[in-house]
């Protein structure tokens, strides 16, 4: 991500230090990588995700020394919440130090599942094979693993050439959506009678 009001304060402080003290170059690059005082922590983009719970997800509070080090690693808490698509930081001087600013885009929440295209399992029986349920951020990782499951368990029963794909349509309300599973379930495949033959 790119931190601009930060390495822009960073590149001038540099360089003005440099240019007093040539000698100080080395000793200084421990002290490049840190800013003065967090003034305020300020989240933007958050639609379902609330205010609350990211600032919970960070170390960048009010009052702390500030570091490239840290915002990263906040950076990262946030992603691993699994709840955001993207995240920026946009650092900006205050009267009294500097301003972190978490932008975020959150990934849709998932509002309704249904299935389609089913005869041989009732609806919640399917369900229960996809981890994803309604109210849910949308994880397509677990979504295609359920789908996966869906097909596992055709097949046991003997629909081998069962299809089943996963829809995902823009629900009314922002960052929403509807999850709809299709299946096509094809002919079931019996064995109807085994021959034995040479056997006496």
């Amino acid at each position: 991500m790119v931190l601009k009001n930060m390495l822009v304060c960073f590149g001038l402080v540099l360089a003005i230090v440099c240019a007093m003290n040539p000698g100080v170059g080395t000793a200084q690059q421990d002290q490049d990588d840190y800013l003065p005082v967090v003034d305020r922590v300020v989240v933007k983009g958050n639609i379902v995700v609330s205010e609350t719970t990211i600032l919970n997800k960070v170390k960048v509070s009010k009052g702390q020394d500030l570091s490239r080090e840290l915002v990263n690693q906040d950076i990262k808490r946030l992603y691993s919440t699994g709840f955001f698509k993207d995240v920026k930081v946009d650092i900006a001087k205050s009267q009294n130090g500097y301003v972190v600013t978490f932008i975020v885009d959150e990934k849709p929440v998932v509002a309704k599942i249904t299935v389609e295209g089913n005869d041989a399992f009732g609806d919640k029986v399917l369900l229960k094979e996809i981890g994803l349920k309604e109210g849910q951020v949308l994880d397509q990782k677990l979504l295609k693993e359920g789908v996966h499951n869906i097909i596992k368990k055709y097949k046991k029963k003997g629909y081998r050439f069962v299809e089943v794909s996963e829809k995902i349509d823009e629900a009314r309300s922002a960052k929403k959506v509807d999850v709809r599973i299709v299946v096509e379930e094809g002919k079931k495949f019996k064995i109807e009678e085994i021959l034995f033959s040479g056997n006496e």
